[in-house]
């Protein structure tokens, strides 16, 4: 038997972000012994400015139904965006209740901003800072209700006999293995953008969960969709990646080319488009030759009050303030990034997957969306899913015995690999060059625009790093584990994306254009057999 720690808990939640938060305070408030374990620490993606509800007085939850099944281009799981549209405000009153001091206008209703793709102005928040607000009041009351936190422990295996969940197997942060026993598990680990060269996201979130999930047996669903945040800055490179919120273009923002114009003018939808649609028009202008030095184009917010920028959203106005750059003053260059996820772990209503035993909330599942988000609910997903997710695991718990010679025969059989593991690795140079090679041969195959070449040379260079990591190339066992579950998340996309032959949503298809309804409105369901990976259609429910 390997030698390793074992952890017994009734709920074991893998990731500490707001989903995870949300599923441990609600899953100890019913009684539950739960723990959280995590990469890193408690925290949340500063996109996380605010939430999608119906706080505008004339909007309803059915409208808010209505617009979410319309942006997913009716790929979405019904029962799981009705949940969404429908439960959104009672997390508004509950946050609000737990201390989080939404902004209000004089007359006492919720002053909401207005994302991409929505009505109404939906988004309820707290000075931009909502996503840290949040984290800070759900870790102290989860703390108060005895809920554990391991931090800088990062889960690698779930304890799987492909039809039931057991636990996780994980590593420390000096590589000495622990496993986790559970009666329920939840995956709220978040999503994968960061395996792309230029992301919205933290760089620990490379997909893990995904990974993790699909070498389980668990099965996934609408793997070839991935949302890309239209103005992210480009320059300079210390801004890299950092998002200025769309939002502000529905309040007098501006997209302007090298020549100064204001390209999006001649689009008849302007700014009232999904996150989509303005991620390929900026990246068409700046194909057609309308691209700044950089290789992005303007955003100018200058015409906005300095306060509705500089404080009521802090978040973006901050760091290029702190670089010397005050957009309230000069536009600034910024392209499309990697941003939200729409695919993962199928769940239903109640957040479980199709593995007895295991959950999950937030980005890392898939269905809410279908085809592409609408703009202010990923917010919504990780209180809404996050809260169901906590509930329902207590419930599956209450009726669950920890199978504890089960899940050390699976550890066991898992814990070869990670041995006489060293404690600490310096990451070489060439180490660092085989990563970044890889993400940027992903953001190739799988950018904003895609085609069958494109993509089947991608799946040959992700044969080629695994030739690499099969050759010793990288031997810092926490880099080749991102290199593993990179290649085969992306594989899983790829295929997905090949396998669908139209463009929807936030699927553009070089070689087929078009939206076909009567041939592709249904989902692609990818799961393993025999180590394999495996697709099938079906309808959407």
């Amino acid at each position: 038997m390997s030698q390793y720690n074992i952890v017994k808990t009734d709920i074991l939640i893998i990731g500490a972000g707001l989903a995870g938060l949300n599923a441990a305070y609600e899953a100890a408030l019913l009684g539950s012994e739960v723990t959280v374990i995590c990469k890193g620490s408690a925290s949340a993606s500063p996109e996380v400015m605010g939430f999608n509800a119906p706080i505008h007085p004339d909007d309803s939850p059915e409208l808010f139904y209505e617009e979410i099944m319309k942006s997913g281009q009716m790929l979405n799981r019904s029962g799981l965006a009705h949940r969404l549209a429908h439960e959104s405000m009672e997390q508004v009153y509950r946050m609000e209740k737990l201390g989080v001091p939404f902004a209000k206008n004089p007359d006492g209703t919720y002053n909401g901003m207005k994302a991409l793709g929505n009505s109404y102005p939906r988004i309820a928040h707290f000075k931009a800072l909502t996503g840290a607000e949040s984290v800070g009041i759900l870790r102290k009351q989860a703390k108060a209700l005895g809920v554990k936190f391991v931090e800088h422990t990062r889960a690698v295996d779930l304890l799987s006999d492909e039809a039931e969940v057991y636990g996780c197997l994980s590593l420390d942060d000096e590589n000495h293995m622990v496993v986790f026993q559970s009666k329920c598990t939840i995956l709220a680990c978040g999503g994968l953008s960061n395996m792309h060269t230029i992301s919205t996201y933290p760089k620990g979130l490379i997909g893990d969960g995904y990974a993790m999930a699909a070498k389980a047996g668990a099965e996934m669903g609408d793997m070839e969709f991935t949302q890309f945040e239209p103005c992210c800055i480009v320059h300079p490179q210390s801004l890299w990646g950092k998002l200025i919120v769309t939002t502000m273009l529905n309040e007098g923002g501006k997209l302007l080319n090298n020549k100064g114009e204001e390209f999006m003018k001649n689009n008849e939808k302007g700014y009232k488009m999904q996150k989509s649609e303005l991620s390929r028009a900026i990246v068409e202008e700046i194909r057609s030759g309308g691209g700044t030095e950089h290789g992005g184009v303007w955003m100018d917010v200058t015409a906005l009050p300095h306060d509705r920028v500089a404080i009521d959203n802090s978040i973006f106005y901050d760091p290029p303030k702190r670089e010397g750059i005050d957009i309230t003053e000069v536009p600034v260059e910024v392209a499309p990034a990697a941003h939200t996820f729409m695919g993962g772990v199928r769940i239903n209503e109640n957040c479980e997957s199709s593995l007895n035993g295991l959950l999950a909330a937030g980005e890392v599942s898939g269905g809410i969306h279908g085809a592409n988000r609408l703009g202010g609910c990923a917010g919504a997903e990780v209180f809404v899913f996050g809260c169901i997710a906590g509930r329902q695991a207590h419930e599956v718990a209450s009726v669950r015995n920890i199978c504890t010679d089960k899940a050390l025969r699976i550890a066991d059989a898992l814990a070869g690999r990670y041995e006489n593991l060293p404690q600490t690795t310096t990451v070489t140079e060439e180490e660092l060059a085989l990563y970044a090679t890889l993400k940027a041969d992903i953001a190739a195959g799988l950018g904003i625009y895609r085609s069958e070449g494109e993509m089947n040379t991608c799946l040959e260079k992700l044969g080629q790093h695994e030739k690499a990591l099969a050759d010793g190339r990288i031997k810092d066992v926490q880099l080749k584990i991102n290199c593993e579950n990179i290649i085969l998340v992306a594989r899983m996309q790829l295929l997905a994306s090949l396998k669908r032959k139209e463009s929807r949503g936030v699927l553009a298809r070089t070689d087929y254009p078009l939206l076909d309804d009567e041939n592709w409105k249904k989902n692609i369901i990818v799961s393993f057999e025999n180590d394999g990976i495996c697709l099938r259609i079906e309808d959407t429910i």
